[in-house]
């Protein structure tokens, strides 16, 4: 099993949101849901420093919130397989508890490590993200159907509120260094320059087409000799339309839109955008483009696919853009990660991932019990329609 990869922008965004239980009308408040879950189950406090990052501690209900996530993803992979979780053999060649706890780690440490810039360059919440944070948690409070379920709920993470908050804010924080240093007017913003070079240097080339096909889409055999003859003509006739007309690429657009054979086309409007060196096209499609200049519509091309008329079109778009800038944050922060400074302490150390993880498993089945529990001692409503006043007909 390969290493479990995170981007920036996936681990950044309102992951803890996400898997709210839903349907609890009654309350299910409890003692347990007050208490340091932490210290049941790992019996070290939560406010506990486990390691710092740049002399930044993190604490362990930090980590090991990040620690049940990684755990939860070697199980379902597991799972998928058919299989129970095994902690004795050996997981992309670590032991599973220390594939675990280095997987958190790295984790722990991203978010650390954002959140530590995102300070030293002055950036916090703005009103904005403070109100949109707090309608997303009304939401989920009445998912859960009461403010006690809420806390049931985070301790079946297990997390304080702060810590939750703490976590979740990151994505904001992460949002406003992207801005600061690549938004509009900044100075590290996108120019025609930058994306002339960033599209070279990646090989990038962005092609439409229009494309009868002489195969089968579904088997790939080949079609009769008539048809793949009718083709032909077809696609003559279009590439004669389009020569002749006074807007050539309008007319291309509108034909491609009207005839192309392309499967892709609906998800694809605007074309392919592709590495001209590293792709899966068939060569003369990825050929023909590049005899093109942007804007310029090529004769008919011939492919084992069918029949194409290639335009090739400067790939420099919103959404490239974002890729770039993306691309730039994805390498601007693992330069950080590389430099940060991680000191482990004796608490760290002595973790048992394996026994942690266990109890945690048992914690929230007696959760996932006491919030059942309370869902079915909520009052049904009756199919019985009230009486009204109303008169009727």
């Amino acid at each position: 099993m390969k290493k479990l990869k995170y981007t920036a922008a996936f681990l950044l965004s309102v992951v803890l949101l996400l898997s709210a239980l839903t349907g609890c009308g009654n309350s299910a408040a409890s003692p347990s849901a007050e208490e340091d879950v932490t210290l049941k189950l790992a019996g070290i406090a939560k406010d506990t420093t486990l390691f710092t990052v740049d002399g930044v501690p993190v604490s362990a209900e930090n980590f090991l919130f990040w620690v049940a996530q990684s755990a939860d993803y070697v199980v379902s992979y597991y799972q998928n397989m058919g299989q129970e979780m095994d902690w004795e053999t050996q997981l992309a060649g670590e032991a599973p508890a220390d594939y675990i706890k280095n997987d958190a780690m790295s984790t722990a440490k991203l978010y650390q490590v954002v959140a530590n810039h995102a300070d030293e360059m002055g950036l916090t919440l703005t009103d904005e993200d403070k109100t949109d944070y707090e309608a997303g948690m009304t939401e989920l409070v009445s998912q859960l159907g009461s403010e006690d379920n809420y806390k049931l709920w985070l301790s079946r993470l297990p997390l304080s509120r702060a810590e939750m908050d703490k976590l979740n804010q990151v994505s904001y924080l992460y949002t406003h260094i992207q801005d600061k240093l690549y938004g509009e007017g900044s100075e590290k913003a996108p120019t025609d320059e930058t994306m002339d070079t960033y599209i070279a240097d990646n090989h990038l080339v962005q092609t439409k087409h229009i494309i009868l096909l002489t195969i089968d889409p579904t088997t790939g055999a080949a079609l009769d000799d008539k048809t793949i003859a009718e083709k032909k003509k077809q696609i003559d006739d279009l590439l004669s339309q389009i020569k002749k007309s006074d807007d050539p690429t309008a007319t291309f657009d509108t034909l491609m839109n009207k005839y192309s054979e392309d499967t892709g086309l609906s998800s694809n409007p605007d074309g392919y955008v592709y590495d001209s060196e590293n792709n899966n096209y068939v060569a003369e499609f990825v050929d023909g483009t590049l005899a093109l200049d942007y804007g310029e519509i090529s004769d008919v091309v011939k492919s084992s696919m069918g029949y194409h008329i290639l335009m090739r079109v400067d790939p420099d778009s919103e959404s490239l853009r974002e890729q770039y800038v993306s691309d730039q944050m994805n390498t601007l922060i693992q330069g950080w990660l590389d430099d940060a400074e991680v000191k482990t302490t004796d608490a760290y150390d002595k973790l048992d991932i394996q026994a942690y993880y266990t109890a945690l498993i048992a914690h929230q089945a007696e959760v996932d019990a006491v919030m059942k529990a309370a869902e079915s001692a909520a009052p049904q409503e009756s199919s019985i329609p009230e009486e009204s006043a109303s008169p009727t007909k």
